[in-house]
């Protein structure tokens, strides 16, 4: 009889770890729905050691990675910035020139402004301060350590849309505006 309750007990171990999955819903995906968007379709991770089910990598349609980050000198986690109702647009600029990316921000930050302003927040994701960056006024994070471009999967440049759900909606490696766009068109149809 003993033996018999110790097998059960050992028997609920992972029946309650996968409960407690469900009811957290860590184990909800979207990835293959029409709702989100991966540039270019079917990517191939170019990260040594970066591949699905060997390492975490992010995906579109799962669960958007939490990293600590530094906003100046004050530490927060991007799942902070991605509160609230507002989608959550990260813009990884060049890892080893930063410099390239500034042109394309500064262009998809005013057109975000001036047709989504209330619906996106956008971020700019640079691997090191530079004096351009500062003077530009906008959302400045500085992943010296690639810790934020490891977690999205991010190894040159390129864009995560963050869903208010904390879900990834659009990622595109490397960036490209016409992708965003046209995602951002086709999410928010009949909204402006």
């Amino acid at each position: 009889m003993r033996n018999s309750i110790i097998t059960l007990v050992a028997s609920l171990k992972p029946m309650g770890k996968w409960i407690a999955t469900r009811i957290a819903q860590n184990d909800v995906s979207y990835h293959g729905s029409s709702i989100v968007r991966e540039y270019p379709a079917e990517h191939h991770l170019e990260i040594p050691g970066m591949r699905r089910g060997f390492l975490l990598a992010c995906h579109v349609g799962e669960r958007a990675p939490d990293v600590q980050i530094l906003l100046g000198e004050t530490p927060t986690r991007t799942h902070t910035l991605c509160l609230g109702t507002h989608h959550v647009l990260f813009f990884f600029a060049h890892r080893k020139h930063p410099e390239r990316s500034l042109h394309a921000w500064q262009e998809l930050d005013v057109w975000l402004k001036g047709t989504y302003n209330d619906l996106v927040e956008a971020w700019l994701i640079l691997p090191h301060r530079t004096e351009e960056a500062e003077h530009l006024g906008t959302r400045l994070i500085c992943d010296e350590n690639a810790v934020l471009g490891r977690a999205y999967s991010i190894s040159e440049d390129g864009l995560v849309l963050v869903r208010p759900d904390g879900y990834v909606g659009f990622l595109g490696r490397p960036f490209s505006l016409e992708q965003v766009r046209a995602y951002l068109a086709s999410i928010f149809v009949g909204m402006i």
